[in-house]
């Protein structure tokens, strides 16, 4: 009950972290999470960066992007992405890209 409490609590600060992107979990499962943003759709270079930045980490396996759903499907490592802390890795990824392309941490 407790590592489902845990889980619960850490996938709503995701959200709100990835809401300031306009960015939605669509589902989460231990090793893979879908995210989507109507933003991929219409920004390629935004997307295309992301993508590259994001595979270039050594605990994900696969970033696949889908153009017509506007979705990033992320297969990672469980083993190293466990906590919190490690997961900013991921948020300031998101930060260094959207600042790149839109000169502010968050978009438009």
């Amino acid at each position: 009950m407790f590592g489902k409490l845990t889980e619960l609590l850490f996938l709503n600060q995701v959200r709100k972290k990835l809401s300031q992107y306009n960015i939605n979990i669509v589902h989460f499962l231990q090793g893979r999470i879908r995210l989507q943003s109507h933003t991929w759709i219409v920004n390629k270079d935004l997307v295309l960066t992301l993508v590259d930045r994001m595979n270039q980490e050594h605990f994900i396996y696969q970033v696949k992007f889908t153009k017509e759903t506007g979705s990033l499907l992320i297969n990672y490592d469980t083993a190293y992405l466990t906590t919190g802390e490690e997961m900013e890795n991921w948020f300031s990824i998101l930060d260094d890209v959207y600042k790149q392309h839109y000169g502010s941490e968050k978009e438009g």
